[in-house]
C-alpha cells in the first residue's frame, strides 16, 4: 500500500502557485510516484498511531446511518474514516470504515457539546462530513445526500440515513 511504510525521505514538489485549483503535489517514495490535486485536500498526515478523527464523547447523540461513501467514485475501504464536524470545524464524531462496508451500512454518532462550548453540536447546526483516506494519508471534505430524515442538521436523539461523496465527479 502506497505511503503506509516508514519514510526516510519524501520529496514534494508543487508544480504551480498561480492557480490554487491547478496545484499538484508529487510524492516520490523510491520508484513510486503519486500525484495529488491540492484543491481536494484538507490535510496530510504520516502518523499511524490513532484514528485520524479525534472527538469527545458526550450526550445526547444524533445517529447517522451511512449507506454509501464514495471517494473519486470508489467506495471507502477498511481503515478509512468518516468524521462529522460542527460549523466551527470541530470534529464531533467519527467512525472507522468496517470490513462489511458498503454491503452493510455503517453507523456514526454526532455528539452534542456543552452550551457555549465549541466542541460538539448545538441544536439546529449543520452537519459537515470529511473522509480520511488511510492509504493515501489525505483528508477530503465530503458532500451528503439525504436518503431518510428531514434535514442535514443536528437534532438530539435524531436519526438520518445518508450517502456521502467526495473528490472528482
Amino acid at each position: 500500500m502506497f505511503l503506509q511504510t516508514f519514510f526516510s525521505i519524501i520529496c514534494l514538489s508543487v508544480l504551480s502557485f498561480s492557480n490554487l485549483s491547478a496545484q499538484i503535489i508529487h510524492i516520490h517514495v523510491g520508484e513510486e510516484e503519486r500525484e495529488i490535486n491540492l484543491s481536494e485536500v484538507d490535510s496530510i498526515s504520516f502518523a499511524d498511531s490513532e484514528p485520524h478523527f479525534q472527538y469527545e464523547v458526550a450526550g445526547p447523540v444524533m445517529s447517522i446511518l451511512i449507506s454509501g461513501a464514495l471517494l473519486n467514485d470508489e467506495s471507502l475501504v477498511t481503515n478509512d474514516e468518516v468524521g462529522i464536524f460542527n460549523p466551527r470545524g470541530i470534529c464531533s464524531g467519527g467512525s472507522l470504515v468496517p470490513e462489511t462496508f458498503p454491503e452493510e451500512p455503517m453507523g456514526l454518532g454526532a455528539f452534542m457539546g456543552d452550551q457555549g462550548e465549541d466542541r460538539g453540536f448545538q441544536p439546529g447546526e449543520e452537519l459537515d462530513f470529511r473522509f480520511w483516506d488511510a492509504s493515501a494519508r489525505l483528508e477530503y471534505v465530503a458532500e451528503a445526500d439525504l436518503i431518510e430524515g428531514r434535514e442535514l442538521i443536528w437534532v438530539g436523539n435524531g436519526f438520518i440515513r445518508i450517502a456521502l461523496h467526495a473528490g472528482e465527479e
